[in-house]
């Protein structure tokens, strides 16, 4: 994954109750990369929670997968 990309929680995300908050529907775009570090992608949320607190939260690869968008 690289900025810029469109992201969603997969099955493993959606279970972590870190991500209790957000919403497995959601889109999201990749806003940083850290390669070093554990989680290593920054992710900007589109949800009210996100929003309100400014968070961007870390994840780890198997947390997120690309994002389908239907037509």
């Amino acid at each position: 994954m690289k900025i810029g990309d469109l992201v969603t929680l997969s099955s493993y995300g959606v279970k972590r109750d870190y991500n209790s908050r957000l919403k497995a529907e959601q889109v999201g775009i990749v806003i940083k990369v850290n390669p070093t570090a554990t989680y290593q992608y920054t992710v900007k949320w589109p949800s009210v929670w996100a929003s309100l607190y400014g968070a961007t939260p870390n994840h780890s690869r198997r947390e997120l997968k690309y994002a389908r968008l239907k037509k």
